[in-house]
C-alpha cells in the first residue's frame, strides 16, 4: 500500500491564481503602492498576502516610504463539500515589535448550502474569517480578536463584459476586558470600484476609513490596477 507521502507526490500539480498591482493617490496626502497575491494551492490550500508600501507626497524625499504593513494568509477548506477552513494570518508592520499573528476559521459563505444560489445570481461572492486567537505584543491583558469580511461584486457581467465590479474588505478588531481608557473595538474598511480599461488594466477608486489613525481617519484613493491572473498546468 503506498503511504500519503506517495499519494501526494502522485497528484498532479495545479496551481492559479493572480498578481494585483495598485498604485493610489491618496486624498489624505500620501501616494500608496500595493501588492496582492494568491495562489490557489493543491489540497484546497489557499495563500493571499497584501502589501501595502506608502510615502507622504509633501516629503523632502518623494521616493521615501513611510510605513509599510503586510499580511500573509494561508487558509485550508479540510474538506471540499464542507463550506468551512482553517485559517492563519500574520500581519506585519513597520518598526519593532508590532507585528501579530492569528489563527482562526474561515467561513465561504457564498459557497453554503441555501445561500450559494442567491450570491450566484447576484455575482457576489463573499467569505469570513474569524480569529479568536491572536498573538502579539500589546500590553494590557484582554482578549483580543478580529472578524474579518471579504467581497467582491461584479457589476451586470453579461452585459457589461464583466468590465465593473466593487471590492473590500471591513476588518473588525475587538479587545474584550480592555484596560479604562482603551478601545474596545475599531474598525479598518476600503471599498474600491473598478472600470477595465483593457487587458488587466484598470481605473480605480477607493474609499477607506481606519479608526487607528489619530486623525483624518476617512480618505479617497484614486489610481490605477493592474490584474494578471494565471493557470499552470502540470
Amino acid at each position: 500500500m503506498a503511504s500519503s507521502t506517495d499519494a501526494l507526490r502522485a497528484a498532479p500539480t495545479k496551481l492559479a491564481g493572480f498578481i494585483d498591482l495598485n498604485g493610489y493617490y491618496d486624498t489624505r496626502g500620501g501616494a500608496v503602492f500595493t501588492i496582492n497575491l494568491l495562489a490557489d494551492l493543491p489540497r484546497r490550500v489557499q495563500y493571499f498576502s497584501l502589501t501595502n508600501f506608502w510615502g507622504p507626497l509633501n516629503g523632502s524625499n518623494p521616493v521615501d516610504v513611510g510605513s509599510v504593513y503586510s499580511e500573509q494568509h494561508l487558509r485550508w477548506r479540510v474538506f471540499k463539500n464542507v463550506p468551512l477552513g482553517l485559517a492563519g494570518q500574520w500581519a506585519i508592520r513597520s518598526e519593532a515589535r508590532n507585528d501579530l499573528i492569528r489563527a482562526g476559521l474561515r467561513w465561504y459563505t457564498a459557497d453554503t448550502p441555501g445561500l450559494d444560489r442567491v450570491f450566484d445570481a447576484i455575482n457576489l461572492s463573499y467569505a469570513l474569517n474569524f480569529y479568536p486567537a491572536q498573538l502579539d505584543y500589546i500590553q494590557g491583558g484582554g482578549w483580543r480578536s478580529q472578524l474579518e469580511h471579504a467581497y467582491r461584486l461584479k457589476m451586470l457581467p453579461k452585459h457589461l463584459d464583466r468590465r465593473i465590479y466593487v471590492s473590500g474588505f471591513l476588518d473588525h478588531n475587538l479587545w474584550a476586558q480592555a484596560p479604562d481608557g482603551a478601545p474596545v473595538s475599531r474598525v479598518v474598511t476600503e471599498h474600491q470600484l473598478g472600470l477595465r480599461l483593457f487587458a488587466g488594466l484598470h481605473v480605480v477608486a477607493e474609499a477607506r476609513y481606519n479608526q487607528y489613525l489619530a486623525e483624518q481617519t476617512f480618505g479617497v484613493a484614486l489610481g490605477l490596477q493592474y490584474l494578471a491572473p494565471f493557470k499552470v498546468l502540470p
